[in-house]
């Protein structure tokens, strides 16, 4: 028998099973990753965007977002989650340098069926950071439009953003 939450109705004279219903669902929680990003250049005004290859967090298992920055993150049950992010995902992983206080996260509750956005921005993130993880992620994307054997960027990249040492990133 597969795997479920059994509803038996049964006759109470003689015992016989008269229905069995499976009442076990999938429970996701939609989400969509969106970015406020300057598509080229610092002075550029902020256009949002949705992100990729996002990851997330609920319940200790870690998810991806698609090419159009959604995913349905799975959960056991129908209750609230919570949901992490951070601006990092297949490809990136934006990383403040030393002394410029922690790494961009995001939480928030999710419940199953309901759409969630995270949406990062100048209240929860730099610039610096959703600008270099759109910036990595599009050249990702160019270098496997034009080479899609090439595996050796299919990683995290750790990308340091706001470098006071004189060095560019």
């Amino acid at each position: 028998s597969p795997v479920g939450y059994w509803w038996a109705y049964v006759d109470a004279n003689d015992g016989e099973v008269l229905v069995r219903t499976n009442h076990a669902a999938a429970f996701n929680i939609p989400t969509t990753v969106k970015s406020d990003v300057q598509l080229n250049y610092a002075a550029d005004p902020f256009t949002e965007l949705t992100s990729p290859d996002h990851s997330l967090q609920v319940n200790g298992q870690n998810s991806y977002t698609d090419a159009d920055g959604f995913v349905n993150l799975s959960v056991p049950t129908a209750n609230p989650y919570q949901v992490n992010s951070w601006i990092r995902g297949r490809y990136c992983r934006t990383q403040r340098y030393s002394g410029e206080g922690a790494d961009a996260n995001w939480t928030d509750t999710g419940t199953p069926g309901t759409p969630l956005l995270v949406k990062w921005d100048d209240s929860n993130s730099l610039p610096s950071e959703r600008d270099a993880y759109y910036s990595v992620n599009r050249v990702h994307r160019w270098l496997k439009d034009h080479d899609p054997i090439f595996t050796s960027l299919d990683f995290p990249l750790t990308t340091v953003v706001n470098r006071t040492n004189g060095t560019c990133n």
